[in-house]
């Protein structure tokens, strides 16, 4: 018998890191792809700030710079990107939040609290590439996850 899938959309919160890994194409084992579309077909729903355009943007730029990939790859990570179910948050409220989790994290610069504050926020499972910053935030947040 064929697994239905859940009526109900789930949100989880992804941050930069992973998403500049699955849209670079960078895991070669295909792993965090397959991860992907597991939660897609399990019907959940991808919320991040809204600054999550312009890290992907300003990384695949510096990657490019560099060398590291190239222009028609960029162009093409980034129609990948904007066919993608995330739903972006702005607001004073989301921003109090942030603020709250800095404090909590004694953290200078929040481009990646902002990710945590959200997912805590709105209670949902938070993923990261980001080992150092994972470390930190599994201590606050028991739905952190790393991958």
């Amino acid at each position: 018998m064929k697994e239905e899938a859940p009526d109900t959309f789930q949100d989880i919160c992804v941050d930069a890191s992973l998403w500049i890994r699955l849209l670079a194409q960078e895991d070669s084992s295909g792993e965090l792809e397959k991860m992907f579309w597991r939660w897609l077909d399990e019907r959940n729903f991808f919320i991040a700030p809204s600054l999550l355009i312009f890290e992907i943007h300003s990384t695949f730029r510096k990657k490019f710079k560099k060398g590291e990939m190239t222009g028609d790859r960029m162009l093409e990570a980034t129609k990948r990107l904007s066919r993608l179910p995330i739903l972006l948050y702005q607001s004073q409220e989301f921003f109090a939040h942030v603020w709250e989790w800095a404090q909590k994290l004694n953290e200078t610069v929040i481009y990646d609290v902002s990710y945590l504050a959200l997912a805590a926020w709105k209670h949902v499972p938070y993923w990261t590439a980001d080992r150092k910053f994972y470390d930190i935030a599994k201590k606050h947040y028991a739905d952190a996850h790393l991958g």
